[in-house]
């Protein structure tokens, strides 16, 4: 971990792999509570498995539907920053803290700006065959290049369209140990709070002016140390969005988040799918935990049932019993320990529970993976019940029902109060959220 998790930032994260982030929900403020600074672990032993012949002839299935998946291609080509230039087009992006559907400088900072401006050296994680992460060179040195998540929110949603200061951001905030999306959600408020005057702050301190508020690159690369050091004003914003909303007293429109979890960078009046997806996930608004923003490659699953694609504005039943079947297998697939791109970029089931009967010596089934799934979905859900989350916690923010009026999403507002009703209903919970 580093100083953010040192100083229990709400939002600090873990670093592993040299430039893989445990991003999200505070997992380094956990460790540094513990006064715990790292983990290190080295292993010698071999992972048994019950059938060797199942289990390579699962993984070379599956090296070649991922090899020819045509979202796999995409993101082996350019990594995820592809999707800044093409989730821009249908208005799936943050931009001025939600409060824009389309932005000029979006050009600047997607996967073609970083292609241009030179050479982009891809690498994956162990044995994988879409190595999706890019390293660019920077002072000299390579490094790793920002994803899409830090792109969008340090990036577009502050206004940011300078790609050098951005590569630089990913490095500093690795270095601190803080999750880029809630910083630049808790940035983004600060800049509104600020532009708009609804607190007092001394714009000299930061290096602000009245008309260099967004996208003031200086200013707001000093946030960072402040809010990971707990220093000034970075104290209240270390605590997160909600947080830092109660203790200023910003309207509700500014606290944007689900169940304490500042919004990522896909913007839930694009697709009903992801707005449905934000406000039932057990850990709050988390776009890796069903990648809904994705529903156009994912709803093509016939043995799950997703025979059609969902209409992104969709009202009817299929939107919600598409959410449950989506987040059933999430479920059941990531409590396996896998990658969840490579999951939802395959359209079948079966190469996967081949290789867990391989592995594990049993006989599951596509019946038996879901319904795992939708076991733990369950169970997640009577932790939270007995934490006291209901109903009025499975929201996103008052922002979002205010629709946008220019870019891909304009003019929707996800029907969220009916679209719970019939997921709960799905899921044999009662009307409050609450498994029967």
């Amino acid at each position: 971990i580093g100083p953010a998790g040192e100083n229990l930032v709400k939002y600090a994260c873990i670093i592993n792999d040299k430039h893989h982030a445990a991003g999200r929900c505070g997992m380094g403020a956990v460790m540094g509570s513990k006064n715990l600074k790292a983990i290190a672990v080295h292993g010698t032993g071999k992972v048994p498995v019950q059938d060797k012949d199942k289990v390579n002839d699962a993984a070379k299935e599956l090296r070649e539907l991922l090899k020819t998946s045509g979202l796999g291609m995409v993101l082996a080509d350019s990594g995820t920053p592809v999707h800044i230039d093409s989730m821009a087009s249908v208005g799936d992006i943050i931009i001025k803290n939600y409060t824009e559907g389309r932005w000029i400088g979006i050009k600047k900072i997607g996967a073609k700006a970083l292609n241009a401006r030179g050479e982009v050296k891809m690498h994956g994680c162990f044995n994988c065959p879409t190595a999706c992460r890019g390293f660019v060179e920077y002072e000299g040195e390579w490094v790793s290049r920002p994803e899409y998540e830090t792109l969008g929110m340090l990036g577009s949603n502050l206004m940011v369209n300078d790609l050098e200061a951005l590569i630089k951001w990913n490095l500093i905030v690795n270095d601190l140990g803080l999750d880029s999306i809630s910083l630049g959600a808790v940035i983004g408020c600060f800049l509104e709070s600020i532009d708009r005057k609804l607190i007092d702050v001394n714009l000299d301190e930061f290096g602000f002016t009245e008309e260099n508020i967004w996208g003031a690159v200086d200013p707001i690369e000093k946030l960072f140390a402040k809010i990971a050091y707990r220093k000034g004003i970075g104290d209240d914003l270390a605590e997160g969005v909600r947080s830092f909303c109660e203790v200023k007293g910003l309207p509700d429109e500014l606290s944007m988040h689900g169940k304490g979890l500042e919004i990522p960078a896909h913007e839930p009046r694009t697709n009903n799918l992801t707005a449905l997806d934000y406000a039932t996930t057990p850990r709050g608004a988390y776009h890796c935990y069903e990648p809904m923003h994705l529903s156009s490659y994912m709803n093509q699953k016939e043995e799950i049932g997703l025979t059609e694609q969902v209409d992104r504005f969709g009202t009817g039943d299929d939107v919600a019993e598409a959410v449950v079947k989506i987040q059933d297998g999430s479920e059941a697939y990531s409590a396996c320990g896998g990658c969840i791109f490579g999951f939802w970029f395959i359209h079948k089931l079966t190469p996967w529970i081949n290789g867990l009967n391989g592995i594990t010596g049993r006989s599951y089934t596509v019946d038996d993976f879901m319904k795992a799934g939708q076991e733990i979905v369950k169970i997640k859900r009577i932790f939270n019940v007995k934490c006291g989350i209901s109903k009025a916690d499975d929201d996103f923010g008052k922002r979002f029902y205010t629709p946008l009026e220019k870019g891909g999403s304009k003019r929707n507002i996800p029907p969220l109060e009916g679209l719970l009703e019939k997921y709960y209903q799905i899921r044999e919970w009662d009307a409050q959220g609450k498994p029967i």
